[in-house]
């Protein structure tokens, strides 16, 4: 399974990377509460599966980084970072965009995925 996991990652990162880059840039802005915005910044490293996310509040200069590594499963088309901590966060792959999930992995409700997709920076 891990392998049959690895391999599909491959492909994707391959495509997803331009099949020479050693990582992959998706970003977009997120709804927030009681501030202008989450501006999501998530780069996924085709080596060791690692994952950097920013989330800048805008308007309220704070900014927050969260590293982990991700896992791929292949069956849903969804990557799922993993914290240090061991917090999960879900996201659906489709072509060059990544959509946020509800926290079980579930898709969030009709007619708000737009909100919390974020899109693939081309380099």
């Amino acid at each position: 399974m891990i392998e049959l996991v690895s391999i599909e990652w491959s492909k994707w990162s391959q495509q997803a990377c331009n099949g020479h880059q050693t990582s992959v840039q998706y970003e977009g802005t997120i709804p927030c509460a009681d501030c202008g915005g989450i501006k999501v910044n998530i780069k996924l490293f085709s080596e060791g599966n690692g994952y950097l996310k920013t989330d800048e509040y805008l308007g309220k200069n704070q900014t927050f980084t969260e590293e982990g590594h991700f896992e791929w499963d292949a069956e849903k088309k969804m990557i799922i970072l993993v914290s240090k901590a061991g917090q999960k966060t879900f996201y659906k792959i489709d072509a060059n965009i990544i959509i946020m999930l509800n926290s079980d992995g579930s898709p969030l409700p009709e007619g708000t995925a737009e909100q919390y997709t974020l899109t693939k920076i081309m380099n």
